[in-house]
């Protein structure tokens, strides 16, 4: 019965005549009966609309407008087919002829829409600062040397990263808790002469002048806290506060600190906030102010506010311009700053943010406590190099160069350096360079005790491809987490084993084989070719068939797959840039940038052009 609805949903769509709904023919996808054959073949007894497995429904989208509607979907589609993890082993299979023939329908069929006229931004939620950007602003805006986030607790991730709109709010614990910050970082602020003249550096020379002298310093302070103009009302009341300081017989210098707390305390400085500049239910797309613009540029690649010339371009009204907006962008990637790229972005995908508080069983691996730091400055220098140096975001994947320093080139087997200054330095073999050779990746994909070829599978498919396997069926014994011969088994037996069974085969499939490949990694990273008395085996077969050996191996088959992966890094790059998840609105965005990375040998400074100049970027609409 579903493969008769389905086919039936798509005979409609072949079908439709122009009398009956012109809108739906223009815009009806070229299919011909053979692609409605296999859809109903290979796909609409698990994904039609009985029950349709993982929630997916296929046989809906019968018009081009409504496939690009679940352009989410049916872009998954088209990587599990790429990979051969979907039909699963167990259902009906297409030949490689005919995987590649429905692929490359619903690859045209997306590619089909009008890009130039899609002008739909998406939802911006106002965003709290999360703890990062508000030490790092607090530091910029009062040049403050102080701990300013450490009670605040952290935040929480959405999307895989904790600057998502949906999850920054302030409930009242947290409220409480910034009332404290604020005055901890007002008496630093007023204990510290660099930082007390960003706030009160006009002094009262007579208490009838005093509103006059702090007016001055109260619109700056207001302009840079707000990250906006600001209007006289709101320097009035600042500038009554001072007035009123004066007038108890308080100093000058509590007026401007009462002054100071209500600035820390404004849901314009707690939040990143941008104001409605169409009436009331209107719902066009507008651009964004450039001051908004240099707000969403300087929190994206710096993670604080915008700097003096960001500020001063916007006060112009030429930020916006493409070659204005080009020039600061490169600026602001040289710029030191720019490591929170690596550090909040970078960090929090491929999982080493919390590489120094993560913990291993130092009786099998007795090194890693004085390996832990090291691993971390590796890994941020890594990135740091990608952004900065505007290298191929390939090099992600494989590239002739690592970042060590003494401890750690002895740990990987290179040639020795001196010091603990982390070093670029090249490599004469394939088996440190990019992600899949750091310590960092090796130690969040092990169990504190032993390797796990499952999760340096599941790891890889989820980060590096964007194809993350459905969650195990309930009710599975897991694999004993030893990694000692058990019931005269080794451990990659025993997991052979558990692939038999049928529920667990179609997943299985898909990591194991990427983790036998790595498996000439220790728990920490260091290299071994034996492992409990026997030789590594590190030969996987992927589910196309393809045997990979060892890193090298598995670095191949993930560079002749590299599209997966440059469209997870700018989905991934698009989400933390608009802090908000993607819908099919976005995939002309997605694919309009990876077409930029092509057509520059896949260089990291495109990618953030080409996110920056986008539209949803720079556009929005009236907030609810």
């Amino acid at each position: 019965m579903r493969t008769l609805a389905l086919l039936a949903g798509l005979a409609l769509a072949i079908g439709a005549r122009a009398e009956d709904s012109p809108e739906r023919v223009t815009a009806a996808p070229s299919m011909d009966p053979a692609i409605a054959t296999l859809l109903g073949q290979f796909c609409a007894d698990c994904h039609g609309k009985d029950d349709p497995n993982g929630g997916v429904d296929l046989s809906s989208a019968r018009t081009r407008e409504e496939i690009y509607h679940q352009g989410r979907i049916w872009n998954k589609a088209v990587r599990v087919l790429r990979d051969h993890s979907m039909p699963p082993k167990s259902a009906e299979t297409p030949t490689e002829e005919q995987r590649q023939q429905l692929a490359h329908w619903i690859e045209s069929s997306l590619r089909d829409v009008d890009c130039a006229s899609q002008n739909e931004p998406g939802r911006v939620t106002v965003r709290r600062l999360n703890r990062v950007e508000y030490q790092n602003t607090i530091r910029d805006l009062l040049d403050v040397e102080i701990d300013a986030a450490r009670d605040l607790g952290s935040d929480p991730a959405g999307n895989g990263f904790d600057n998502q709109g949906d999850t920054l709010f302030i409930p009242p614990v947290l409220m409480e808790k910034y009332v404290d910050a604020t005055k901890r970082i007002v008496e630093a602020a007023f204990s510290q002469e660099k930082s007390r003249k960003v706030v009160a550096d006009h002094l009262p020379i007579a208490d009838t002048t005093i509103g006059d002298l702090a007016r001055p310093s109260i619109t700056r302070l207001l302009e840079r806290a707000f990250r906006r103009p600001v209007e006289p009302a709101e320097v009035d009341r600042r500038v009554a506060l001072v007035t009123a300081a004066a007038e108890r017989g308080e100093s000058y210098d509590a007026g401007i600190k009462s002054v100071l707390e209500s600035i820390l305390l404004s849901p314009y400085f707690l939040f990143r906030i941008e104001k409605n500049q169409l009436p009331d239910g209107s719902k066009d797309a507008y651009r964004i102010t450039d001051h908004e613009l240099a707000v969403r540029l300087s929190y994206l690649l710096w993670s604080t506010m915008p700097d003096n010339e960001l500020f001063d371009f916007a006060d112009k009204g030429t930020l916006h311009n493409p070659d204005v907006l080009a020039v600061q962008v490169e600026r602001m990637l040289q710029d030191p700053k720019s490591i929170s790229l690596s550090r909040d972005f970078a960090a929090q995908w491929f999982g080493f943010r919390d590489m120094r508080t993560h913990e291993m069983d130092l009786r099998r691996f007795g090194n890693f406590n004085n390996l832990r730091d090291h691993f971390y400055a590796e890994s941020l220098a890594f990135f740091d190099h990608l952004f900065r140096e505007n290298a191929s975001i390939l090099d992600v994947l494989d590239c002739s160069y690592a970042f060590v320093n003494a401890p750690l080139a002895a740990h990987y087997g290179l040639p020795a350096v001196e010091g603990d200054t982390i070093r670029q330095v090249p490599l004469v073999d394939r088996r440190r360079g990019g992600v899949l050779g750091m310590g960092s990746t090796l130690v969040v994909t092990s169990y504190p005790t032993r390797t796990s070829p499952v999760l340096r599978g599941k790891w890889v498919l989820e980060q590096i491809l964007g194809t993350p396997p459905p969650p195990p069926p309930p009710n599975v014994k897991p694999v004993n987490r030893d990694d000692t011969i058990k019931d005269g088994m080794t451990l990659r037996q025993r997991l052979e084993k558990h692939r038999e069974v049928e529920s667990c085969a179609s997943c299985h499939a898909k990591m194991d084989p990427i983790g036998f490949g790595l498996e000439n990694y220790d728990g920490i990273g260091q290299w071994r070719d034996q492992d409990n008395g026997l030789a590594v085996d590190n030969i996987g077969t992927l589910p196309d068939g393809t045997e990979v050996r060892g890193p090298e191996g598995i670095k191949t088959a993930l560079l002749s797959r590299k599209e997966l992966f440059v469209r997870q890094m700018v989905e991934k790059m698009l989400v933390y840039s608009l802090g908000r998840s993607l819908d099919y609105y976005d995939e002309c965005t997605v694919r309009g940038t990876i077409e930029r990375l092509e057509a520059s040998q896949y260089r990291s400074h495109e990618l953030i052009q080409a996110i920056v100049e986008s539209y949803p970027f720079q556009h929005r609409r009236n907030s609810d």
